[in-house]
């Protein structure tokens, strides 16, 4: 009898710690729910929130809807986008410029005022309409520019590009071309680790354990710290621009392709046509205010400023 009763009591005992321990998880999973980790996996589930898919630019960002990106471990930035679902004001009848590119043009991780496209509107008094989003590529801009840049008639076409297009571009071919079309639906699921690493929970003691995964692993990347401003240096460069990268060669060959049919589309609008390649980014010492832009923005842009004013009736390249 007595044995029953001790039996009992440990039962009831361990039911009672695995109850507590569950109802704690439970609390904690909610909390967590509402805050944003600076996780890889927060990252990535906030910024799907914010896309589309696209027959032809395989992801597109959703129209007229603002959020704010948190996950990040640098730095958080505002997206907002307007009725095209473009990282731009509305846009009236009269645009001068129009600015394509990646994240560079898009301005991954800068507030709006920071990126190069509202830094050129600001000194070049015209109206330029950025056509820029982070998962774009040479494969793509041709579709973006005959869907934005052509109806919107503007004078002046600038295409922003950096080294990581290439290999990106290689993978929206291959996507495109299989006949799929729902690339939303498959990010989704390659982003999902299933039970129980979804957790958040999980996430954070997983995090905790490995470092890596709030993306400030110092032993993958070079480490830049001045006392004022700290950030990673990736050493991914090399991997976009390998010359014997079967990708890397087939991304040159869908680039050179790209920049013909630009050129051809900028020729038929009477359009000047101007080609960066996107070398490096400026950066502030606050937060959240980088001001990333093709090197020559920000070298040459200011000196040229009077000489676009003087030419911005006819149109003719300033630059």
């Amino acid at each position: 009898m007595r044995f029953v009763q001790a039996l009992r009591f440990a039962v009831s005992r361990v039911v009672l710690i695995v109850f507590g321990i569950l109802a704690a998880i439970g609390l904690l999973e909610g909390l967590l729910h509402l805050v944003s980790l600076p996780t890889l996996m927060e990252l990535n589930r906030q910024q799907i929130e914010l896309w589309q898919s696209d027959d032809e630019l395989v992801l597109h960002l959703k129209p007229n809807m603002e959020a704010r990106i948190t996950a990040h471990p640098d730095f958080d930035y505002t997206i907002r986008t307007n009725d095209l679902g473009l990282r731009d004001g509305p846009l009236s009848e009269r645009v001068d410029i129009v600015t394509i590119g990646d994240s560079f043009t898009f301005g991954f991780g800068v507030d709006e005022p920071y990126i190069w496209p509202t830094r050129l509107e600001e000194l070049s008094a015209a109206r330029v309409a950025n056509l820029g989003w982070a998962g774009w590529n040479s494969y793509v801009y041709p579709a973006a520019i005959r869907r934005y840049a052509v109806p919107m008639s503007a004078r002046l076409w600038i295409w922003s590009f950096f080294s990581n297009d290439l290999i990106e571009s290689v993978g929206a071919e291959e996507f495109l071309t299989s006949g799929k079309t729902d690339y939303l639906t498959e990010a989704r699921q390659s982003m999902d680790p299933g039970f129980p690493y979804n957790l958040r929970t999980f996430e954070l003691l997983m995090t905790l354990l490995d470092p890596k995964l709030t993306q400030m692993d110092e032993f993958s990347y070079r480490i830049f710290d001045n006392g004022q401003f700290r950030m990673r240096l990736s050493h991914g460069g090399w991997e976009w621009t390998d010359p014997d990268s079967p990708d890397v060669q087939r991304g040159w060959e869908l680039t050179e392709s790209a920049l013909a049919e630009a050129q051809q589309l900028a020729a038929e609008q009477d359009a000047t046509w101007y080609w960066s390649l996107c070398r490096r980014a400026s950066m502030s010492t606050g937060r959240s205010s980088r001001m990333r832009c093709p090197a020559w923005l920000s070298n040459s842009l200011t000196q040229r400023r009077r000489g676009w004013r003087r030419s911005r009736q006819t149109m003719e390249s300033p630059f």
